[in-house]
């Protein structure tokens, strides 16, 4: 919150299992994304806070490392790319943002440094 002036964040990525801290820090109406069990199978999630911020929790299911391998390998196996659509210089950051947000983009829009 401190770092939003007092506004919060739009979307806060729980990596961790600590849904009290990211609903905390959440903006008015945002958007929880719940990823992480590092603390355990159970978090403690305060409703009234929850409520009154609107906000919106999504779980999100990464898989298991098992599964992340099988993809990685399949990755490889069919030589599989990421379609780029454009690439800018890091200098031209205002260009990038201006360029995703016409969103006629297809595929990646990049960064180089």
């Amino acid at each position: 919150m401190e770092l939003t002036g007092g506004v919060g964040a739009d979307y806060v990525v729980d990596t961790v299992g600590e849904l009290r801290e990211a609903i905390a820090a959440v903006r008015l109406g945002g958007v929880v994304a719940f990823v992480g069990l590092l603390n355990g199978m159970s978090a403690e999630v305060d409703l009234v806070a929850l409520m009154g911020k609107s906000a919106r929790v999504e779980a999100i299911d990464v898989g298991s490392r098992k599964m992340f391998e099988a993809m990685n390998k399949a990755i490889e196996f069919h030589a599989m790319h990421p379609v780029l659509d454009r690439v800018f210089g890091f200098s031209e950051l205002r260009e990038a943002l201006n360029y995703l947000r016409e969103a006629r983009h297809f595929g990646k829009v990049c960064l180089r440094a």
